[in-house]
């Protein structure tokens, strides 16, 4: 007998994963030995990177870059100034190849096994909704064939926490808001989100996750 999937009411017929944060993450420590070898940039770190990348100067820049519309030449410049670094063509150069080669390699292979799970119980549509850049795309080939829609900022020109990004993925998976559970990491999407009346959840772990895959029928909870 086919199991009922239901949330309020409402039958969930689509999950969609947030990418950075909850499937994949950046390789932390290959980005730091990657810059330790490098001449031009060998004295900063991911970290640093990621420091400079969240400062409010560059918030703007970014969401013009994630949407496709700011060149990675001009983001990454616009990074190493904040880092204090002059924005040479080799400099951002070698950002950029530390960037396309850690972003998004270390992928959490516990989520992408809930994803499974799910797609083996024959249940709902599975898509990515994902902010992201060019240099992301060495890593997005690893998404093909599980998910039935992937959907990058960069590519399709609109990122979240937008409502445009939101209705297009629902268009392209042919459900509605009430049938389609989110999960992403960030507050602020998952609250834009809930806005539309999409069922969102706040990543916080695979364990909680998991509990609600459970909660709403798509996966058989874990008994202790």
């Amino acid at each position: 007998m086919p199991t009922e999937h239901a949330k309020n009411g409402h039958h969930v017929r689509a999950v969609v994963f947030d990418v950075g944060g909850v499937i994949a993450r950046q390789d932390i420590a290959a980005a730091d030995r990657a810059f330790s070898r490098s001449g031009v940039l060998s004295d900063i770190t991911a970290e640093a990177v990621a420091r400079a990348r969240a400062n409010g100067d560059l918030t703007d820049i970014w969401a013009e870059h994630s949407c496709g519309r700011v060149s990675p030449d001009v983001y990454w410049s616009a990074v190493l100034v904040q880092l204090g670094k002059e924005p040479t063509v080799e400099a951002v150069a070698e950002m950029r190849r530390v960037q396309r080669m850690t972003l998004w390699s270390l992928v959490d292979t516990d989520v992408l096994d809930l994803a499974k799970s799910l797609r083996r119980n024959g249940a709902p549509r599975l898509g990515v909704l994902s902010n992201s850049s060019v240099d992301y795309e060495p890593h997005i080939d690893q998404f093909d064939g599980l998910f039935d829609v992937l959907q990058f900022s960069h590519q399709v020109g609109v990122r979240k926490p937008m409502e445009e990004a939101y209705e297009i993925l629902l268009a392209s998976m042919d459900v509605e808001a009430t049938q389609t559970l989110f999960i992403d990491d960030k507050l602020r999407n998952v609250t834009a989100a809930a806005r539309l009346g999409i069922n969102a959840f706040h990543f916080v772990s695979t364990e909680l996750l998991r509990d609600e895959l459970a909660r709403v029928g798509l996966l058989v909870p874990v008994t202790p």
